[in-house]
């Protein structure tokens, strides 16, 4: 039952939003008891902190999204394109993360922390493996890029520009990314994909 609470929470808030949904609405969801509710839970609160435990466990755990022998620049545009893809999700993960900012402070920077801290370790992966593929300038200073990039992958995300598409974001930062820590062999590689016209 406590997983259930926490799957249905987590599709609920991010559906309509973590202020809207109530723990009754989450009860009514499942057909059970706010004393259900309780023998796992004392509060909302209780529950929004196991669910983000949960998401970062997920990503931490996850396989990798590329083979040991896929080359990183096809890894990255390929990743991008697919990113790129969901703007109606990415709208309800901003949504979402600007209420738990507002409501649950404390949580939000905890989560921010820990999601960044994955996102830097597998990115850190990634560019080793660019290294050693010859794709990725062996001088790069990862902790420092890994850093740089996890924020201004969240201030990209955060900052709403009229007339400004998810896939635009995604192409600029990929291009971004790409032109700062690619060797010449790695340019080349990214223009040749975008002649064969694999791109965003």
């Amino acid at each position: 039952m406590k997983e259930q609470l926490i799957d249905t929470a987590e599709r609920l808030f991010l559906k309509y939003g973590l202020r809207s949904v109530s723990i009754d609405d989450i009860c009514n969801e499942l057909h059970i008891s706010k004393k259900t509710f309780y023998q796992y839970f004392r509060q909302k609160e209780q529950l929004v902190k196991a669910m983000l435990d949960r998401i970062c466990e997920k990503k931490a755990t996850a396989a990798p999204l590329y083979g040991e022998n896929d080359n990183v620049v096809d890894v990255v545009l390929e990743q991008g394109m697919k990113f790129a893809s969901k703007q109606s999700l990415v709208d309800r993960h901003i949504a979402f993360m600007y209420d738990l900012k507002k409501y649950y402070p404390d949580l939000m920077q905890g989560f921010v922390d820990r999601h960044n801290a994955i996102d830097r370790r597998n990115l850190t992966v990634l560019l080793n493996t660019g290294i050693g593929q010859g794709m990725v300038r062996k001088e790069l200073n990862i902790p420092l890029i890994t850093y740089t990039l996890s924020g201004m992958t969240s201030l990209m995300l955060d900052v709403k520009v009229e007339g400004i598409t998810l896939s635009e974001k995604t192409k600029f930062g990929i291009d971004a990314f790409l032109r700062m820590v690619c060797s010449e062999e790695g340019l080349k590689r990214y223009e040749m994909k975008k002649a064969e016209k694999i791109t965003l």
